[in-house]
């Protein structure tokens, strides 16, 4: 089980934040930038756990309890870093 949330981690983190660099040169809000790569890196794990155990409700398990609070946990701290931006800019 240990292992099964540092690949989760790792995956999540390495695919979270690389779409985050790519994607900041074509999106200029960080807010729709943020809900796209929530919804591109879930879909992306949910059709590689799928793959891997075969099963859609097995898929769907290991996201529920495994990557969703993961993705989460990203995609608040995105967020959050989009609202510290616009209040930067807004007070120049």
């Amino acid at each position: 089980m240990m292992w099964r949330l540092i690949g989760a981690f790792v995956n999540v983190t390495v695919l979270s934040r690389g779409l985050q660099w790519l994607l900041r040169r074509w999106i200029n809000g960080p807010y729709r930038r943020a809900v796209l790569v929530l919804a591109l890196v879930t879909v992306i794990d949910f059709i590689g756990v799928w793959n891997l155990y075969g099963d859609p409700a097995a898929g769907a398990y290991i996201m529920l309890f495994y990557y969703i609070p993961l993705l989460l946990m990203w995609f608040l701290k995105d967020i959050m870093d989009a609202a510290k931006q616009k209040r930067s800019t807004e007070g120049s």
